[in-house]
């Protein structure tokens, strides 16, 4: 089971104290990430250096009056103070920011934004693997279990990491999805493609984001555990499993 505010390995934490409480609001890498462009809809460029390292992972909520907000997990919200959001719709990204003296009369803390940086944010599917998709389509992937792999705000999140074989900014685009199973909705599996990119050489990561709450409506708890299914290198011809909490998201 991942927590987003666990410690991983390559990461650390930073801890803000703000009225009287405690919140773990941040994580900040310990060394560079080396995200490759995956040059895909399906896949996320963070950086063309690789030079980035985030403070943590929201969700960019507008507002029908023009302003907006994010959302920094399931409970806490942050009004980013004089940042003009360029996106129309709800998207997840990575930011940088400053924590600021002032108190929010809407939401839980203001902040300064240093940076954004938004990543693919599509919806998972309602489908049935085993009738609707080919195994042939379905190549392992390594799921990366580090703070940025979480369940939150309605979404699944996933760090992943692949092989591909051209090492160009041309290379051949990777396509992933998420599948929700229609007779079980708390059982989900992550689907990798290489799209005829095989023999890859090159380890490349990727990060993308499901909205899993519109089709996971029927859940009457507040909370829930879901089983998150792949194919890793490691475990051909099986399927690995990670339990995720999912704190139903009711706006």
């Amino acid at each position: 089971m991942i927590d987003p505010m666990n410690r991983a390995n390559n990461f650390k934490f930073v801890f803000l104290a703000l009225a009287a409480a405690v919140i773990a609001l941040a994580a900040a890498c310990s060394k560079q990430l080396d995200y490759s462009e995956l040059a895909s809809k399906n896949g996320i460029t963070l950086d063309g250096s690789g030079a980035f390292k985030p403070d943590a992972l929201v969700t960019i909520k507008p507002l029908p009056a023009g302003e907006s907000y994010f959302q920094l997990d399931d409970s806490t919200t942050l009004e980013p103070v004089g940042w003009k959001n360029p996106y129309r719709k709800e998207i997840r990204a990575l930011i940088n920011f400053n924590l600021l003296n002032k108190k929010s009369e809407k939401y839980s803390h203001c902040i300064q934004v240093t940076r954004v940086d938004t990543i693919r944010t599509k919806d998972a599917v309602c489908m049935r693997l085993d009738k609707s998709v080919s195994t042939r389509d379905i190549e392992p992937v390594h799921l990366i279990t580090d703070w940025l792999t979480v369940c939150e705000d309605g979404y699944v999140t996933i760090h992943f990491s692949a092989k591909w074989g051209d090492v160009s900014s041309k290379a051949r685009p990777h396509l992933v999805n998420l599948f929700i199973n229609p007779d079980n909705p708390r059982e989900m599996e992550f689907v990798h493609s290489v799209n005829g990119d095989y023999n890859g050489t090159v380890w490349r990561d990727g990060l993308v984001a499901f909205k899993i709450s519109d089709l996971l409506t029927g859940i009457k708890e507040d909370e829930v555990i879901l089983t998150l299914k792949w194919l890793a290198y490691d475990s051909m011809p099986n399927k690995k499993e990670l339990k995720l909490v999912y704190k139903v998201r009711r706006q």
